[in-house]
């Protein structure tokens, strides 16, 4: 069974608001992670169906940068949305 996706962010509490406001997922819950010196936060849809989106802020983590797109392993996320045009 298919749990979670994992993604960094540079910023929870920006990362929660964007799929909260753009994709409508609601929080589940949010921690820290003291051992990684980190926080993590759990989204999913609001009928709470499907798998849930964690995402991670490692404190210590400074640098963000996405592989050229022919080196890349992850492609994608995939989101259902009622109506696109009214966000």
């Amino acid at each position: 069974m298919f749990v979670h996706t994992s993604i960094r962010t540079s910023n929870l509490e920006r990362a929660i608001d964007f799929y909260n406001r753009f994709l409508g997922l609601k929080l589940l819950n949010k921690r820290m992670i003291p051992q990684n010196n980190a926080e993590i936060a759990f989204l999913q849809d609001p009928e709470e169906k499907g798998a849930t989106l964690e995402l991670t802020f490692y404190r210590n983590q400074k640098k963000f940068v996405q592989a050229d797109y022919g080196d890349r392993i992850f492609d994608h996320l995939a989101f259902e949305v009622k109506n696109i045009g009214n966000t």
